[in-house]
């Protein structure tokens, strides 16, 4: 049986993966090192693709690896 503030409350859930398709190097690790010092925003915010670049990226990928 359900409390009633439970029943009010509101529930956010976000969901990520990981990148499988970059190499992480020192040479990565220095981009993202950067991007995190030059950021005035959240820091998390410069690891994220947007979801149309990171398809082509994807599709990129899987014509060059995969088939």
């Amino acid at each position: 049986m359900r409390s009633p503030e439970l029943s009010t409350r509101r529930e956010s859930y976000n969901i990520g993966f990981a990148d499988i398709l970059t190499h992480y190097n020192r040479r990565k690790k220095g981009v993202i090192l950067t991007k995190r010092r030059l950021s005035t925003s959240d820091a998390d915010e410069t690891l994220i693709v947007r979801p149309d670049l990171y398809a082509r990226r994807f599709l990129d990928f899987i014509d060059k690896h995969c088939i």
